[in-house]
C-alpha cells in the first residue's frame, strides 16, 4: 500500500496521503483531524514528489514530536536543506 502512511508521537499523527502528482502531509493533534485550527491541525499539499523525502521528513518530525502550527516553518527548512544538499551533489 504506497497511498498512505501514518507515523505517531504519543498525540500528534504525522500522515503521508498520495495526492495529484506528490505526497502530501498532514500534522494532526489526535482527535483533531477534521479541524481547520492550524494549532491543531497542518496541511501541506504537495509536499514532495518523492514518498522516500516525506517518510523521512515524517520521521523527522515524530522523532521531535513537532506541533501542527510549527510544520510550515519546519517544512521550508527541510526542503530548503535538502535542495541545497541536491545542488552541490553535482
Amino acid at each position: 500500500m504506497d497511498s498512505e502512511k501514518i507515523y505517531h508521537s504519543p498525540v500528534i499523527c504525522y500522515e503521508i496521503s498520495k495526492q495529484n502528482k506528490g505526497y502530501q502531509l498532514d500534522v494532526y493533534l489526535q482527535g483533531h483531524k477534521e479541524s481547520t485550527d492550524p494549532k491543531l491541525h497542518s496541511t501541506l499539499r504537495d509536499f514532495s514528489d518523492n514518498r522516500d523525502s516525506a517518510d523521512t521528513f515524517a520521521e523527522y518530525l515524530c522523532a521531535s514530536c513537532a506541533l501542527p502550527i510549527h510544520i510550515p516553518e519546519l517544512a521550508e527548512e527541510y526542503l530548503s536543506v535538502n535542495t541545497k544538499s541536491e545542488f552541490y551533489k553535482g
